[in-house]
């Protein structure tokens, strides 16, 4: 993916414009799903670059905005950046699109404001 090069120089921003240009211009060439542009979120985080992590998880829910996953996982770079506030918001959306994860329940216990665990 042509955006892993880039994506530490150049603004979020940038980069989806990027994306969006070369999906147009050559479809067949890359992945272009949401998992391959989470794929680039994991490696910012991998690296310390949580907010950059966060903002390629943000395009992930713009993506595909049903799929709870992406909010589980900004809930999880907020979680590990202990901002357990934002973590709890984002885990809120994403149950509400899967209520029924017992584990996305767990971890919205985890990090629910005045639980000290």
């Amino acid at each position: 993916f042509e955006l892993n090069r880039d994506v530490l120089k150049k603004e979020v921003a940038a980069i989806k414009q990027e994306y969006f240009r070369l999906k147009s211009n050559d479809p067949g060439k890359y992945d272009f799903s949401a998992t391959a542009v989470a794929n680039v979120a994991e490696w910012l985080f991998d690296r310390g670059h949580k907010q950059k992590a966060i903002e390629v998880l943000e395009f992930c829910t713009a993506l595909e905005p049903k799929e709870s996953r992406w909010y589980e996982y900004i809930g999880d770079v907020y979680k590990e950046w202990n901002k357990k506030k934002q973590a709890y918001e984002w885990y809120e959306k994403a149950l509400s699109l899967a209520p029924e994860d017992q584990e996305l329940q767990g971890k919205l216990k985890n990090v629910k404001p005045g639980n000290q665990h």
